[in-house]
């Protein structure tokens, strides 16, 4: 359990560290900081050297791999699949491409592997446990409505260069730290329903999952 508690905790706490990191010296500051560009400080932007955006790549590295260790629980469903491909692929894109050298290709990363992220958890959730869905529905909606915040400050900010830069600097990277968050813990609490499928109810692949579904053993001795 510590290791998935550090695992999930990790990116978590580097996404909102981010402006102290920055301080420090470690994370991306551009010129006029925090007023940078049309939407002020974002997660980006702060990312867009090349130490803090290989802390990214690491800190996201538990979440990406419970991603594809949960999609290995519902392989007979493709869509998971082709969702999570897309995701990886445009995450990537979106590490590689730091905003302030490829500025319309980064965007464009992010608007994909956030909608792919959205899509996939959505697949996800029709397989999840009862006992975890709630949780992951809370998590699926603080994710979305996250990042339809992002797209509705890009237009705003588009539509006026100087509104949220001038007047709320922190707000869009707080939106996009919002969504990562939410998008760091779901893969963590996602739980696969066995009981749809009788036949792989004593099949679970991820220590974690076992851990969750043993119980203790009581020893009768004679």
């Amino acid at each position: 359990w510590l290791q998935r508690l550090v695992g999930t905790c990790l990116p978590v706490m580097y996404v909102w560290m981010l402006p102290l990191l920055a301080e420090g010296g470690w994370a991306y500051k551009c010129d006029q900081y925090p007023r940078c560009e049309y939407t002020g400080s974002s997660v980006s932007s702060y990312i867009s050297n090349p130490q803090a955006t290989g802390a990214m790549a690491g800190c996201f590295f538990y979440p990406c791999m419970h991603m594809w260790m949960n999609a290995k629980e519902v392989s007979d469903d493709k869509f998971v699949y082709r969702s999570l491909i897309l995701f990886q692929f445009a995450f990537g894109l979106f590490l590689s491409a730091p905003v302030i050298e490829f500025g319309q290709m980064h965007g464009l990363c992010v608007g994909t592997f956030s909608a792919a992220s959205l899509t996939h958890f959505f697949a996800m959730m029709r397989h999840c446990h009862s006992r975890r869905l709630w949780k992951c529905k809370v998590l699926l909606v603080i994710s979305s409505m996250s990042f339809l915040t992002v797209f509705a400050l890009v237009w705003i900010s588009r539509a006026d260069h100087h509104v949220l830069k001038d007047r709320s600097p922190f707000l869009f990277y707080v939106a996009e730290a919002l969504g990562l968050s939410s998008q760091a813990i779901f893969p963590m609490l996602w739980f696969r329903d066995h009981t749809a499928n009788p036949a792989r109810s004593a099949l679970v692949t991820s220590s974690w999952q076992r851990e969750a579904c043993r119980r203790p053993e009581v020893s009768v001795s004679a």
